[in-house]
């Protein structure tokens, strides 16, 4: 469990942390609770916040710098949570040309990504979820989709899930979620996802110190200890080691 694959911990970018000062706390929480690499995957394409790929690798760097300066054991390496691309015109832009072009990064800001974050609407599957999805994957990218538990279609149409499975995806759950801090369905559907080996990856999203901070033991331990999967857990781990490994090739 000491890898992160989702945390907005790279400073003053979008809505996680906001100063350097803040980074380097959040980094002590997640040692603390046993992490050691983490991805930084600051918002691309949503209507808020779009973080330029070269600003996350710059800051990344900067922020690995410094946690080496206070002796912090926890490597970062960059990435996106990537908004998926709604075509509403022609002009529209689609995930694969996102990174083709390099406007859209995935884990470890390679040329080639082996492995990304892409984040659906929380409020409507996307008509063209299983085209994209299998574009994706024939390129050879494992896509891992952040916190679907939270996404208000799965709640009525639990069989939109299988077929973005059925196109392999990684499913990504929030430790939040699985603590009951995102309401019971998001609770429900976790718990339910991870008996029926739906769920793949626990991350912590973490923004901030206090209201969404890293760290990825509570959740690993409900996991494990109360509802008593502990083969699922160890999987969930497995995989997210297999995102590092991917971004490191």
């Amino acid at each position: 469990m000491d890898v992160d694959c989702h945390a907005h911990i790279v400073y003053g970018v979008d809505d996680g942390a906001k100063t350097l000062e803040e980074s380097l706390m959040m980094a002590r929480i997640a040692v603390a609770e046993g992490t050691t690499r983490m991805f930084a995957t600051p918002h691309g394409f949503t209507d808020s916040y779009h973080v330029d790929p070269n600003v996350t690798r710059e800051k990344t760097i900067k922020l690995n710098e410094a946690l080496k300066r206070e002796n912090i054991p926890l490597e970062i390496l960059p990435a996106m949570e990537i908004h998926h691309a709604i075509k509403t015109s022609d002009k529209a832009t689609d995930d694969l040309t996102r990174l083709r072009s390099g406007q859209a990064i995935g884990y470890g800001a390679a040329d080639q990504p082996r492995a990304i974050l892409l984040e659906f609407s929380f409020y409507e599957w996307p008509m063209d979820a299983a085209i994209t999805l299998r574009a994706l994957r024939d390129e050879g990218i494992q896509v891992v989709l952040a916190h679907p538990e939270r996404y208000i279609a799965l709640r009525t149409s639990p069989e939109l899930l299988d077929e973005a499975l059925a196109e392999g995806v990684y499913t990504q759950l929030t430790t939040g979620s699985i603590l009951g801090r995102f309401g019971a369905h998001a609770e429900e559907l976790s718990k339910r996802w991870l008996k029926e080996g739906k769920a793949h990856i626990i991350a912590s999203d973490a923004h901030s110190t206090t209201l969404r901070p890293p760290g990825l033991r509570e959740a690993f331990m409900r996991v494990r200890e109360e509802w008593n999967f502990k083969e699922q857990a160890d999987r969930c781990a497995e995989n997210a080691q297999l995102i590092w490994e991917l971004a490191r090739i």
